[in-house]
């Protein structure tokens, strides 16, 4: 019973284990940052907004229209002649002196229909609206540019990671290169071919490389760790990472490069239209400037009793009212809108120097990122031959087991390297699409 049960629960443990694993691409992983970061439903909301204030803006072009219901008792004269008219209930006898000047208590309940219809306010409609548009267009594309920084950063994670799984793997094959070596000194002594020295200086070597798996394997723990963080999954979640550093395709046109990014970044894009909100901004302020006319209408329904029809009336007009001095309230808001046009235009140019800069910054990295590579590639080369020569000179008695542990070492250090440098170079295609605006 006890092994049933004990085999029972590893088959548990392994199924919990199994639904803990995710095997994830590097698209799979940026797909999951994008649909659980925080930082993105931000953004959304601030588009949310943006619309929001879009819609507001129909309050210039659209009627305002109000219905309200109220009711009144009083005895004073003048408003209980008003409301006996307005109820339809006025008769001969109200005209009396004693009627007129003490009537008795009269109530009125009215319901009234306002329609309130602006036709022209200057331009404030117009222009705030377009305004209101243009800040639509400006959110909308930072969050396309939030996205494309959460991609980056998940790159940035995932690279990580990839490059602590593939340091493990070349420190655990210098490990198992190294115990083979230390088994063939043990062997060589005990044959007398070779000293103590060696066998010690081949177990030592091991040692290192054990404490070297031990650290390796935190890296690797860490760089999960940081990843799980940026896709938004718990930590106890276990991945098994698809994508692996290679070469990759460098662009070589650094003009065409700066030609797609001064059509494709959000960011500058946002720029544009927040200085086209603040251009928009400048005519609802000099709108203050003109007058308004304003159309309206009023029903109304009055009587003794509450919702009773006794008394019917209707109103309609027109208002045109122009603001001819206003304190300097105008003078200054216009004022203050062609100070912030001026500064959203400094704040375009800035933006397009700098996604200049970054650029080439890019460009310059990844190019130096893939000469890297070439050097890199060109080492381990060297390094396995020289392994290699050092090697059979080993087995013909003309080299010392220090030196055979020397090229190993050598060779696993130059593979790191080439790893590393292959890393600068992915993580570097990376940020120079993130530059661009638009993968590459």
């Amino acid at each position: 019973m006890f092994k049933f049960l004990a085999c029972w629960g590893l088959v548990l443990s392994v199924s919990v284990g199994a639904e803990e694993m995710r095997v994830v691409s590097l698209a799979e992983a940026q797909r999951y940052a994008v649909e659980n970061n925080h930082m993105l439903r931000i953004s959304e909301s601030q588009v949310a907004q943006a619309q929001a204030k879009k819609t507001q803006t129909w309050a210039g072009h659209l009627p305002l229209v109000k219905l309200t219901e109220s009711g009144i008792r009083t005895n004073d004269a003048v408003h209980a002649f008003g409301m006996r008219l307005k109820q339809e209930r006025f008769t001969q006898a109200d005209f009396a002196i004693a009627a007129l000047n003490d009537p008795a208590p009269i109530t009125n309940f009215q319901t009234q229909l306002e329609i309130h219809q602006p036709l022209f306010l200057g331009g404030e409609t117009i222009y705030g609206r377009k305004a209101a548009s243009s800040g639509v267009k400006s959110s909308e594309a930072q969050l396309i540019r939030q996205e494309q920084l959460v991609r980056f950063e998940t790159a940035r994670a995932y690279w990580g990671a990839v490059l602590a799984q593939e340091a493990l793997r070349a420190v655990r094959m210098g490990l198992e290169t190294a115990q083979q070596h230390a088994t063939q000194a043990a062997v060589r002594y005990r044959e007398e071919t070779a000293d103590m020295a060696d066998v010690l200086a081949a177990r030592v070597r091991v040692s290192e490389l054990e404490g070297e798996v031990l650290q390796a394997s935190n890296e690797v723990a860490n760089a999960q760790d940081n990843l799980l963080l940026v896709m938004g999954l718990d930590f106890d979640v276990s991945l098994t990472l698809t994508d692996s550093l290679m070469r990759k395709p460098v662009p070589t046109h650094l003009d065409l490069l700066l030609g797609l990014a001064g059509n494709n970044r959000p960011d500058l894009q946002a720029s544009y239209w927040q200085k086209k909100a603040a251009q928009y901004g400048v005519g609802v302020a000099r709108s203050k400037y003109l007058p308004q006319v304003n159309a309206f209408a009023t029903f109304s329904f009055d009587s003794a009793d509450l919702l009773k029809r006794e008394g019917e009336s209707w109103l309609v007009g027109g208002q045109v009212s122009w603001a001819i001095f206003s304190g300097g309230q105008t003078i200054g808001k216009v004022r203050e809108a062609k100070a912030a046009f001026l500064g959203a235009q400094a704040a375009l140019a800035y933006k397009q120097a700098d996604v200049t800069r970054e650029v080439r910054a890019s460009y310059r990295n990844v190019m130096a990122a893939n000469a890297q590579v070439d050097i890199a590639q060109r080492t381990v080369e060297h390094s396995e031959e020289r392994l290699r020569i050092v090697q059979l000179q080993y087995r013909e008695g003309l080299s010392t087991s220090l030196d055979v542990l020397t090229a190993e070492s050598d060779l696993r250090r130059t593979r790191v390297q080439l790893l590393r440098a292959l890393h600068v170079l992915n993580l570097g295609v990376s940020e120079l699409e993130l530059s661009v605006g638009q993968s590459l």
